[in-house]
């Protein structure tokens, strides 16, 4: 016949073994906090603003694409011509003047811009079916990137 006594124990013991089941997992959870806390002090501030402007203006995607599959090098050298200011305001933009941990307003009402004058220079040059295509390479390339672990950088 069982007592307290063999109760307590027996329950302690229950307690004990689910608290060594679950173990693992805390210590799995820890592990993935500590990665993520160690990339998130290799990713600093200055390439999230540069990533984010060169997503919100892909001057080079853009230009890559059109040399890639528009392969007339008077339109090319053209589009070049024109998007070279372009490209250079985004440089600017890219520096590390920023801080803090949301993307500036006023830099992404300048991005806005830029992007739109860049697909109008390009349709001028190559047409609007183009600018969709590019614009639909450029949602399949950057489309992942709204989620998961880049989503805090493209926000």
């Amino acid at each position: 016949m069982m007592n307290i006594r063999h109760i307590a124990v027996i329950s302690s013991l229950a307690v004990l073994s689910l608290e060594l089941a679950a173990a693992p997992s805390m210590f799995k959870e820890r592990r993935r906090m500590d990665r993520l806390e160690q990339a998130e002090t290799r990713w600093q501030e200055p390439e999230r603003v540069t990533l984010n402007i060169h997503y919100r203006v892909p001057v080079v995607e853009t230009l890559g694409y059109l040399a890639a599959f528009y392969p007339d090098m008077q339109k090319l050298s053209t589009i070049s011509a024109d998007l070279r200011p372009i490209a250079v305001r985004v440089q600017e933009l890219s520096g590390d003047r920023f801080e803090g941990r949301s993307f500036p307003a006023e830099v992404d009402a300048e991005c806005r811009k830029l992007r739109d004058q860049m697909f109008t220079d390009v349709k001028e040059v190559y047409g609007q079916d183009t600018v969709n295509r590019i614009q639909s390479y450029l949602e399949i390339k950057y489309g992942s990137m709204t989620f998961g672990s880049f989503s805090e950088i493209i926000d």
